[in-house]
């Protein structure tokens, strides 16, 4: 493994520990900083530095994205970038990691980073769910279309609500269970869980168009994609 895969797969614990302490609601950003606050008490390997918020340029991707919620840089070389979710009050399931996973697949088949990952904190019945998300939080092959079918209400209501989408991914992708650690939040009487999954795409990008008719994401057939990074 890379530095910073080994990096990030080292900080798992701790930040299970450290949210193991924290009382009341939490949401995703309280979870971002509380990621944060461990992360630069135990920082990287001096070459590497950590980036929040990173702009993406992704060229299969309309408008502007949002930012990676966290960056491994080393100098201007992006060695991996990881994007966060969390079982909170509003959202609590984790279905939100399909737009996550799309968006880190044509990152790694653009080349954009040496390495993508996702990482989850919900309780152990969530990941156990895999109608709520959990699927894509363990090893398995993922095409790109079934990904688009599977999450259809969800990628049919950001398509309306939010001014950017895919518009390519590759054919396939994997999902691969890096690491993951138990913990108990207080007053909350189960298990939660800390999940760090890699993404890598497996083929060639292709295009998708979203059909206003069906509310879905289908294959344009015929066309290349986009096959090269700038």
């Amino acid at each position: 493994m890379s530095a910073s895969t080994d990096y990030l797969t080292e900080s798992v614990a701790e930040t299970a520990r450290a949210l193991g302490s924290v009382e009341g609601h939490l949401d995703e950003r309280g979870f971002s900083s509380v990621l944060k606050r461990v992360l630069e008490a135990n920082p990287p390997e001096p070459n590497l530095s950590l980036e929040w918020e990173l702009a993406p340029r992704l060229r299969g991707w309309h408008g502007r994205l949002g930012g990676f919620d966290l960056a491994l840089a080393d100098g201007e070389r992006i060695d991996s970038v990881v994007e966060l979710k969390w079982s909170g009050q509003k959202d609590p399931d984790i279905r939100a990691c399909a737009w996550d996973a799309i968006k880190l697949a044509l990152t790694d088949a653009e080349q954009r980073s040496a390495s993508s990952f996702m990482l989850a904190g919900a309780p152990q019945r969530i990941f156990a769910d895999e109608l709520g998300g959990g699927a894509l939080f363990k090893d398995g092959f993922w095409p790109s279309y079934g990904v688009f079918d599977d999450f259809a209400k969800e990628f049919a209501f950001w398509k309306q609500d939010v001014k950017t989408h895919p518009a390519a991914a590759p054919f396939s992708f994997e999902t691969k269970l890096i690491s993951t650690a138990r913990f108990v939040r207080p007053g909350i009487h189960e298990e939660w869980e800390l999940r760090l999954v890699k993404v890598s795409a497996l083929e060639r990008i292709v295009d998708f168009t979203f059909d206003d008719l069906t509310q879905k994401y289908r294959l344009t057939y015929g066309e290349e994609g986009f096959d090269d990074a700038d």
